[in-house]
């Protein structure tokens, strides 16, 4: 008969209480609650890299996304000021986000 987790606590409790603070296996029902234990972190472990590796993939997907969109608007504006440069060479824009002048 192989014991619950229920026997396994209770048999951490006693020994803790038997011996101090630290445990102690004493039996095999005890040894494959310490597999379980060292299993689950692992898992864990494994389960929080996944998680780090989708984070990180995702953060660098959104970086290209906004390299992208910043190279096309400068894009833009590089044709707008070619267009007003034509129509006004002294054409010059400031305003509160940016500012489009020509040097010498």
């Amino acid at each position: 008969m192989e014991p619950t987790l229920k026997d396994v606590k209770a048999s951490f409790e006693e020994t803790g209480e038997k011996q101090g603070e630290r445990f102690f296996i004493e039996n095999e029902g005890q040894l494959e609650w310490a597999f379980r234990k060292i299993q689950q972190a692992e898992d864990d472990n494994a389960s929080q890299d996944k998680i780090l590796e989708a984070t990180k993939e995702y953060v660098e997907q959104h970086k290209r996304d906004n390299q992208e969109t910043i190279e096309y608007m400068r894009g833009l504006i590089a044709d707008y000021a070619e267009l007003k440069k034509a129509e006004e060479p002294d054409y010059e824009y400031k305003g509160v986000l940016g500012r489009l002048t020509w040097t010498k």
